[in-house]
């Protein structure tokens, strides 16, 4: 897995690695019921990032040139983060264990930016 990092959440893209590591650790009380997953979240339109995006000299570009980042050319919705934290929870998610889901609508798959 790859993680990029981009100066206005640098910060948060080191958090993710050391999160993985710390959920590997939690496995180990799987056999008591815990399941431990990890969500690994790219641009989210929640907030982080508009600070950066109002220093710019044109923020409605900054965000759009954000988004082409991503393989869907779009930043991401806090729901669609959400959904896959409800799925987790559920009973459908019964027998997950131990997986990272990356929802960064692929930002960290290695495509050039357009």
């Amino acid at each position: 897995m790859v993680f990029l990092l981009n100066p206005p959440v640098q910060d948060i893209a080191l958090q993710k690695p050391a999160s993985l590591a710390l959920q590997k650790q939690w496995l180990l009380i799987g056999h008591e019921g815990v399941r431990v997953n990890c969500i690994c979240p790219g641009y989210i339109d929640a907030g982080l990032a508009e600070g950066y995006f109002q220093s710019q000299p044109d923020p409605a570009k900054a965000r759009v040139e954000a988004g082409k980042l991503h393989a869907l050319w779009r930043i991401g919705k806090p729901e669609e983060v959400g959904r896959v934290a409800v799925f987790l929870a559920s009973e459908d998610a019964s027998f997950v264990t131990g997986s990272s889901f990356v929802v960064d609508g692929g930002f960290g798959s290695g495509l050039p930016p357009k």
